[in-house]
C-alpha cells in the first residue's frame, strides 16, 4: 500500500488527484492538506510518507520557503 499527500489549496484539484489514485492504486491511501501547516501536521503524524505534491504556491508556502519549512518537520530518518 501507497501513502500519498496532496497539499493543494484548490479542492477540485485534490478531488482530481483522488479519483486517479482510487482508480489507478486502488491499495493506496490519499491524505489532503489545503494548506502548508496541514500539510507539515500530516506529516509530522504519517511518518511512512512514499510520495507528496506539494503546491508551491500554497497561500501560506511563500515559495520555496514553505518547502523548506515542510522538510524541517520530516523526521529524520524519513527523508
Amino acid at each position: 500500500m501507497y501513502s500519498l499527500l496532496v497539499a493543494d489549496d484548490h479542492p477540485l484539484f485534490r478531488d482530481a488527484l483522488q479519483a486517479v489514485v482510487s482508480s489507478g492504486l486502488a491499495n493506496s491511501q490519499l491524505l489532503e492538506a489545503e494548506s502548508l501547516a496541514d500539510a507539515i501536521t500530516l506529516v509530522e503524524q504519517h511518518t511512512e510518507l512514499d510520495l507528496l505534491l506539494l503546491d508551491l504556491s500554497l497561500p501560506d508556502a511563500e515559495g520555496l520557503e514553505g518547502l523548506t519549512r515542510l522538510r524541517e518537520g520530516i523526521p529524520p530518518g524519513c527523508r
